[in-house]
């Protein structure tokens, strides 16, 4: 509580200084302005209330943050006097604000503020709310999320019985009527939320059958309140999720309504559309439109976003994911609305709403997090006793051998055959460098070579795809329980170690070579190149070597990977499926959209300075920061990530009995996708099959690629390609050879340009010479300085030795349940844990069958039938079933003891099943087998 009201202070201090523009008045200002602040002027009611309110926070925080016992009254008057001082303080600052007036009638309201939230606070109800912030009590955040839009709704909570205001209150209403759809959509929605936050056991006790009536409940009075009006949106909105609760409350997920509350957000403040001339300017400036203009309404507008982003982070918590998931989806789709704004004549665009959405969802992830530890020894006991629940020590880890030169990416096994498609997209874009150069043309029918390596750069939507499919395997086999859990801060070591030693080694490089011919670039271009923001300046991302824009667009990738994984991988595979295909679709579209935008204006350059020495820099309609931006790209990485998905899914589940014809198919895959890709890139169905705005002939080529990857390493015939020494060998130093090959060329052009030798007449020559060279520093790259470092990252025992890294199981494919043995202890890792449970009679028989079916154990089964259950979401009957069914029957002999290693999530599922059925863990275990044993 003490860091709440620290909080209360600093923003109430920045409230009152606001805007900041200190200016020193004369001596005749000065005696005016201090006449000012005497006077005991009244000002409107709208500020009167607002300085009132101010205060308010400061006495009731304080209250529960310094004072020690309620009858102290000394620390109660330390308290007031406190504020009091700085509330005077805060006015005589404002003597050097000119846009600021200064009185003491504020300072009197803030007094009154302050004694008002010290008697808020001695109110029993409402001390019993506050306490959930105090260490010793649990905070009931929904409850107060809910509290949120009830208040935003009803202030100033100041009522009047003027007729004259309550006509004026419902004209909107009866004279004027104007129904806004987006309006009444996302009031329905706010008011769904609040009651699925309210509908608690302790409240639907007290409330009863009344709780969808809450916002009847609440619209009522709001003709009695000064200020207040109701409109029809408002009304029709509050009618339809009464009406929503009751026909489909037990459809309404955590997970849906935190979507819809974001998008009716977005709608209600984008709907309906109304571009702008030109780009409007965003306002840096963090609160300046909560602190001009009326304060009441301001406040009203400040808890009502409070909810709206809090209440969908909570809920995206409640549906399965993490804080910082929530948050950021929330911050996404809020600075997606800001960016919108730019371009809209709706809202104002600025830093505030982000900023509000960043710090509700950091301060409820920490009081969950505050309350979690409180209860979690009392929780553990328990958990203990209820369900049977015995953590599991970790056992040490067993070394396994992985060659370290081959890893593909951290946590995963190698993949066979993915080393040669990167040795292929290498030298796809190699060719794409050599054919600028040597302008070689040659056509064989339809076929034609010019086009062909033009189009090698087809190589870098190869590369995108491949980093989206790599990257992201090891959150899926997380996921889907065939992996260990994911560092994330791990991840990002690596992904460091892997791409910075080579990336600055040649960006020095190359710098060195300019500065010693006296074209030292500028150290605004410099400082972009080592923190990778390059691509947003024109002058800046192909002036040092063309192929490191791409770079800047996998770095910028990797930071947003870990947050787009934290929600999707609490997801279902086909919801997870869903998400990301449409994320796929999604970035292009919103690509799309930006470039037609851009395109269609005529004020070139765009210009907009970042944070020093970092600018935005559009030099026309054929921008290259349009060009090679992250979002033009996105959606490759997320085909990756897409195909990443299927394949976890698929692996653990394929029949083992015919691989024979798994593999026939593999290869017919292979071999169909890449005559495909052949054909577009090499014939005039590349200019046939081009999407506007888009790159790479999507999405026809990228989803070819995605096919290719899936397949390979189930297929003996891209095995037997991809396998052979050479490709393997130069995808292992593809990443050097990639970035390297360039300058490579420009060197041997130019020395082959001193001995007067044409590169069109000698391309062989100039081919052999820049391949030999590119390949010859890739690899001394590679055995010097990256594998050195990416040792040294992965943690390389001290043993090791043939250039091998001992690591933790890595957790491939292999057969689904082979860690739910009773005899093979669960991977190294808190989040799992042991159930132990009996299973009878039918139960037994119906899990016997599976396992003998899926050549997997009983506890195997046991727990995929669990993981079923949770992905469909399939509600079972409130009341418990009889005995015999949940046991097996009567009189059946054969039992059997299983211990089920299940994640933590898939524990407290359980308990909070067998907590609404009022039965054990293992009776609710039993139900789920019975559910599908009878489907």
């Amino acid at each position: 509580m003490r860091l709440i009201f620290a909080a209360v202070i600093l923003l109430i201090v920045y409230g009152s200084l606001y805007p900041f523009d200190f200016l020193a008045p004369s001596p005749d200002e000065l005696r005016s302005r201090l006449a000012a602040l005497a006077s005991l002027h009244l000002t409107l009611r709208g500020d009167m209330l607002g300085n009132f309110a101010l205060f308010v926070p400061f006495g009731f925080c304080g209250d529960f943050a310094l004072v020690r016992r309620q009858v102290d009254a000394v620390s109660t008057l330390g308290l007031f006097l406190a504020g009091l001082v700085l509330a005077l303080a805060l006015q005589l600052g404002q003597l050097a604000l000119p846009t600021r007036d200064p009185s003491l009638v504020d300072v009197c309201l803030n007094a009154v503020g302050i004694a008002g939230g010290l008697l808020l606070a001695r109110i029993p109800g409402v001390k019993r709310l506050a306490l959930g912030l105090s260490p010793t009590h649990r905070a009931d955040v929904p409850l107060y999320l809910a509290g949120l839009w009830i208040i935003s709704q009803l202030l100033p909570l100041v009522p009047t019985l003027d007729l004259s205001a309550v006509r004026t209150a419902l004209k909107p209403l009866l004279q004027q009527p104007v129904f806004a759809i987006p309006d009444a959509v996302l009031y329905c929605v706010a008011w769904l939320a609040v009651l699925h936050m309210l509908d608690r056991p302790s409240l639907a006790t007290r409330l009863g059958k009344l709780l969808p009536f809450l916002p009847l409940a609440v619209l009522a009075p709001q003709p009695f309140i000064v200020g207040g009006e109701i409109t029809l949106a408002e009304v029709s909105g509050s009618v339809a999720a009464g009406l929503v609760w009751l026909a489909g409350r037990s459809r309404l997920s955590p997970l849906l309504l935190g979507a819809l509350l974001l998008a009716a957000t977005l709608a209600a403040n984008l709907l309906p559309w109304e571009a702008a001339a030109w780009a409007r300017d965003f306002h840096w400036v963090p609160f300046a439109s909560l602190l001009e203009g009326n304060m009441a309404s301001n406040s009203a507008a400040l808890l009502r976003k409070l909810f709206l982003y809090g209440g969908a982070a909570w809920l995206f918590r409640a549906g399965g994911g993490t804080w910082p998931g929530a948050a950021v989806v929330v911050l996404l789709a809020v600075s997606v609305q800001e960016a919108a704004q730019i371009v809209s004549r709706r809202g104002t665009p600025d830093i505030t709403d982000p900023l509000l959405a960043v710090i509700v969802a950091v301060g409820l992830a920490a009081i969950d997090r505050q309350a979690s530890v409180r209860t979690a020894s009392d929780s553990q006991k328990r958990v203990a006793a209820a369900a049977r629940v015995v953590p599991l020590p970790e056992p040490e880890p067993v070394p396994v051998p992985v060659p370290s030169a081959t890893a593909a990416v951290a946590g995963n096994p190698r993949l066979a055959g993915l080393d040669g498609l990167r040795a292929i997209a290498a030298l796809g874009v190699f060719g794409v460098h050599f054919n600028q150069m040597v302008g070689l043309d040659a056509k064989l029918g339809p076929f034609d070579l010019g086009r062909w390596l033009a189009n090698g750069n087809s190589g870098v939507a190869l590369f995108f795809v491949l980093s989206g499919f790599l990257l992201s395997m090891p959150f899926w086999r997380e996921a889907h329980g065939s992996g260990p859990p994911v560092d994330v801060r791990n991840y990002f070591v690596r992904r460091l170690a892997r791409i910075l030693p080579a990336y600055y080694l040649c960006l020095f490089g190359l710098l060195a070579i300019l500065l010693a011919r006296g074209h030292a670039p500028s150290i605004n271009n410099v400082l972009s190149h080592i923190v990778f923001l390059y691509n947003l300046n024109d002058s800046h991302i192909l002036s040092l070597n063309a192929p490191f824009w791409t770079l800047a667009v996998e770095m910028q990738f990797y930071l947003l990977l870990p947050f787009l994984m934290l929600p999707l991988r609490r997801l279902s595979l086909r919801t997870a499926l869903i998400w990301v295909s449409s994320l796929a679709v999604g970035s292009y579209l919103a690509n799309y959209g930006l470039l037609s935008f851009l395109l269609a204006r005529d004020q070139w350059p765009i210009e907009s300075s970042l944070i020093w020495p970092f600018s935005l820099y559009i030099s026309g309609p054929a921008s290259f920061v349009l060009t090679y931006s992250t979002l033009a790209h996105l959606t490759y990485f997320l085909i990756g990530i897409a195909t990443a998905l299927l394949f976890v899914a698929s692996a653990p589940g394929r029949p083992a009995r015919f691989p024979g014809a798994f593999r026939s198919r593999a290869d017919w895959v292979f071999c169909t996708c890449a005559v495909a890709v052949l054909l577009i890139l090499s014939t005039p169905l590349d200019d046939i099959l081009q999407a506007p705005h888009g790159h790479y002939n999507w999405p026809f080529v990228p989803l070819l690629l995605a096919a290719m990857i899936f397949a390979t390493p189930h297929s003996a015939i891209a095995r037997r390609i991809l396998e052979a020494a050479a490709l393997r060998r130069l995808g292992l130093i593809s990443y050097g050879f990639y970035i390297f090959h360039y300058p490579v060329q420009k060197l041997f052009a130019w020395l082959l340009g001193l001995a007067d030798l044409s590169l069109g007449q000698f391309w062989w020559l100039f081919a052999a010479l820049s391949l030999a060279g590119s390949m010859a520093v890739a690899a001394l790259s590679f055995l010097l300085l990256e594998r050195p470092v990416m040792r040294l990252a992965s943690g390389r025992r001290p043993g090791s030795r043939g250039g091998v890294v001992y690591q933790q199981p890595t957790g491939g494919p292999q057969p689904a349940g082979e860690h739910d043995r009773p005899d093979h202890p669960p991977m190294p890792d808190g989040d799992w844990r042991q159930v132990a449970v009996h299973f009878r009679g039918r139960q037994l028989a119906t899990l016997r069958l599976i396992a003998d079916a899926q050549r997997i154990s009983l506890s195997a089964a046991a727990r995929h039938l669990l993981a079923t259950y949770i992905a469909d979401q399939v509600p079972l009957p409130a009341p418990l079933p009889a005995p015999v069914a949940v046991d097996g029957g009567p009189g059946v002999e054969a039992v059997e003891l299983c211990r089920v290693n299940v994640r933590s999530r898939q524990n407290e599922f359980l308990l909070q099943m067998a907590q609404r059925l009022g039965c054990s863990v293992e009776a609710s275990f039993g139900l789920i087998v019975d559910h599908y044993r009878s489907g």
